[in-house]
């Protein structure tokens, strides 16, 4: 949020904690928001909980407040998900406002059917790979959505 804040000092900046339970759970709002007022940005952030995908079969939650945003940035929490992050990028295209942007940096097993799904919602404005030891390399995508 540091990031997103410096970069754009005139916004107010939401961030949204989207995982309620698992393996980095003990990551908590409040550790968040104690790092926003240590950095002097407090006024301009607030956070939201929400899942990122819902279980089969459950119909999903709106986000609360809902609002049309600008600008959605995410690193490294997509892959986490599996075949759920499908519902989870529809999570976010449905919260940004038309023409509203998708920066996305993460790691991408099955590229194909993650830009096969970008494609149909958005343009691609840039992309670039890292080099990685490992079969999944970093990938960051700056997405518009259509």
């Amino acid at each position: 949020m540091y990031v997103a804040a410096k970069c754009f000092p005139k916004a107010r900046i939401t961030g949204i904690d989207l995982f309620k339970r698992g393996s980095i759970s003990e990551i908590s709002i409040q550790k968040a928001a104690d790092n926003m007022r240590s950095l002097g940005i407090e006024s301009r952030t607030s956070f939201l909980t929400r899942e990122a995908a819902t279980s089969p079969g459950s119909k999903p939650k709106p986000m609360e407040p809902v609002r049309d945003y600008d600008l959605a940035i995410s690193n490294l929490v997509f892959h986490n998900l599996g075949k759920k992050r499908f519902e989870a990028y529809g999570t976010v295209f449905g919260a940004l406002k038309r023409r509203g942007y998708f920066v996305l940096g993460d790691l991408f097993p099955y590229g194909k059917s993650d830009t096969d799904y970008f494609r149909e919602r958005s343009t691609l404005i840039t992309e670039s790979e890292e080099s990685g030891s490992g079969p999944w390399a970093y990938k960051t995508m700056v997405l518009r959505k259509t």
